[in-house]
This record gives structure tokens, C-alpha cells and sequence, in this order.
């Protein structure tokens, strides 16, 4: 496995200076994209006519989801929020696909107390989840799911997604029109790499699409390095990574934004020799965990929650595997998300009434 820089889709979504050949592909793309837009269009008519049901689940339901492909902060912004909603005095269940096999381990990481459920049915999910005794269950990335009609639909749409223009698929990073923003109930403007002026302009730009929708602002920073064994978060070794001795010799991501994780380690001013990005969802081999152990030797190898749950079944005791945390931080809006919790505890209290 090597390091690698930028990946075909950052190169081929987000770049302005690209060689002829992809300038070419992209606009070779442009008929299929049209295809793809006039396929979403008419699936979203058809449910605004209610010629498609879209009906309620056996509990109130918070949506979570986003407009493009990866990198909103979906899943760290449902654990949040589920967190937020137990400490109110409600019983929260994720309710989620299980899209490959990363996204239930990491909620149960994060919330070992939360249920987690995982079916590509997501109302068979949310029955699950009140069957066993949950009062309001969180639909991570459901916002294209319409069959389910949430109590609360929140969509995030990261400032990042604006570098490149707005191209849907298979183009661009976009599944859906920055209008589908209109269906939302809140609309959360996330940044990780973006500065906070980006951010606003982002939020300018969805309030021009989108104008009657409440909006807020989050920062997904940078917070902590966790040890990760066992399918569970230790002890925090920021200290250790700081100091002389330190031995951390490759951080390696598998996600939508790897820059996001580099960058993150250096807030947090941990350095590391190798860098290596991967596809978002990356499946690990035995093989690819053989040569990560021996790249890492006796050392710590640095990597998202996302990448750990996957690979720590398939490495040595040997190899310390340590996790880059993120935490949201609230920059407007806030009085907006309170809403929500108004509205998702009313809904609770109906229902169990």
C-alpha cells in the first residue's frame, strides 16, 4: 500500500486546473448527468404529489443525511445529536443500512449506551428499534429516503462541497440540486477544512435556494487521540504522541475527506512521516493489514474511527492503533437545533401519551 495524493474523484470533482484528458471526461459525463438529474427531479415530484408513499415510523423520527457524496460529518453529527437527545430525557436508537461494515461499530464506539440498528429497510429498522424499547430513533444518512417520513429532517451540507461547482453525479459530488434543501427541516452548514467565512457564504448560498428554512453552523475540530482495542475507545494519547519518544510513524483514511484528517492532526501538532488516503468505505484486506503492521512496526498507527473498526480485527495485538476523535462545536444557529428538541419531545411525549 502506498501514499497516495489526490484521488481521482478530488481530482476529477473539485479541481479547476485539470489535464485534457479528464477536462474531456468531464464533459463526456455531462449527458449521463443530465439523466441522473432528470431521474432525481421526477422521483422527488413524485413524492411531493404523494404518487410514491412516504409514510411515518413506529416512533418519531430525527433524519440525518446531506446532498452529496461523503464528507458532511454525518455519522459524528448523528452520534451527537444522540447523545444530546439522552442527556433531554429521551431513549435514543441509531437506526442506519449498514452501508459496509463500518457504521454500526463506530456509533456503538461513540455511544456504547445507545442502541444500534442496522437494516437497509429503514421502517423495519425503526420498529426494531421501539421494540426494544427506544422512544425516538435517529435515521443516519436518510435524507433521499422518503418512503420514511422523519419527524424532523436535518440536512448538512458541508461549506467544502462548494469548491468545484455544484455538478450532480456522476459529474460532480452532488446527489441532489442544492434546492431538495427546501424539504429540510434544518439545514446545518458543516466545516472542516473550510475557514468560517466560507462557511457563511455557504449558508448565504442555501438560504438563496432555500430561504423559509431555519439554518446553523458547526465546526467539526479536531479534539483528541484515542487508543482503540476490542471494539472500544481507551484512554486519550495526545500526551504521548506529543512528546520526544513518540512513535507514530503512519496515519492513514479512508474517508470522503482525508485532508480533513491531516489537518487535524496538525491543529492537534501531531506529526507524522506517512500519510496515506483511501477510498471512502474502504474494505481492508488480510494482505493490506500485513503490510500496514509492518509499515507501522512497534508503533502507533494513526486513523479514523471509520478505518479502525475494520482493521483491528485483521492486525497484530502488537501494532497500538489510535483514532483521531472530532467534536462539534456550535458557531450560530443554536437556538435552531433547541427547536428541533422542542419538537422531537413534544413528538415523544404524544406518542408514548
Amino acid at each position: 500500500m502506498r501514499p497516495r495524493g489526490r484521488r481521482w474523484e478530488d481530482v476529477l470533482w473539485v479541481a479547476d486546473d485539470l489535464p485534457l484528458p479528464l477536462r474531456l471526461v468531464r464533459a463526456a459525463l455531462m449527458p449521463v448527468e443530465a439523466l441522473y438529474r432528470l431521474a432525481v427531479l421526477a422521483r422527488g415530484y413524485a413524492y411531493d404529489q404523494r404518487w410514491m408513499p412516504s409514510v411515518s415510523g413506529a416512533i418519531p423520527t430525527l433524519g440525518v443525511g446531506n446532498l452529496t457524496v461523503g464528507g458532511t460529518g454525518k455519522t459524528p453529527f448523528a452520534a451527537w445529536a444522540a447523545a444530546e437527545l439522552q442527556r433531554a430525557g429521551l431513549r435514543p436508537a441509531i437506526a442506519l443500512r449498514g452501508y459496509g461494515d463500518d457504521e454500526t461499530a463506530v456509533h456503538a464506539a461513540l455511544n456504547p449506551g445507545i442502541p444500534v440498528v442496522a437494516d437497509p429497510d429503514r421502517r423495519r429498522a425503526v420498529r426494531t428499534a421501539a421494540g426494544a424499547g427506544a422512544g425516538l430513533a435517529i435515521l443516519d444518512d436518510a435524507f433521499q429516503h422518503r418512503r420514511l417520513k422523519a419527524t424532523v429532517n436535518v440536512l448538512l451540507i458541508a461549506a467544502e462541497d462548494f469548491h468545484g461547482g455544484r455538478a450532480l453525479l456522476p459529474r460532480g459530488r452532488w446527489r441532489e440540486p442544492l434546492s431538495a434543501a427546501r424539504r429540510a427541516g434544518l439545514v446545518v452548514v458543516t466545516r472542516k477544512i473550510a475557514s468560517a467565512s466560507e462557511a457563511e457564504r455557504a449558508a448565504a448560498l442555501v438560504a438563496r435556494e432555500a430561504p423559509s428554512v431555519p439554518q446553523a453552523r458547526i465546526a467539526l475540530a479536531a479534539s483528541d487521540v484515542r487508543e482503540y482495542r476490542e471494539g472500544a475507545l481507551g484512554s486519550s494519547v495526545v500526551e504521548e504522541l506529543l512528546s520526544e519518544s513518540a512513535n507514530a510513524r503512519l496515519a492513514l483514511a479512508g474517508v470522503a475527506r482525508p485532508d480533513s484528517v491531516w489537518a487535524g492532526l496538525d491543529h492537534l501538532g501531531i506529526a507524522v512521516p506517512r500519510l496515506v488516503a483511501l477510498r471512502d468505505h474502504h474494505r481492508y484486506t488480510a494482505e493490506e493489514a500485513r503490510a500496514l503492521a509492518e509499515a507501522a512496526g512497534s508503533g502507533v498507527l494513526l486513523t479514523t474511527l471509520k478505518d479502525a473498526v475494520k482493521l483491528e480485527p485483521l492486525l497484530p495485538r502488537s501494532v497500538r492503533l489510535c483514532v483521531l476523535m472530532q467534536e462539534v462545536v456550535w458557531e450560530a444557529g443554536w437556538e435552531n437545533w433547541e427547536r428541533c428538541c422542542g419538537h422531537l419531545t413534544r413528538a415523544a411525549a404524544q406518542f408514548h401519551g
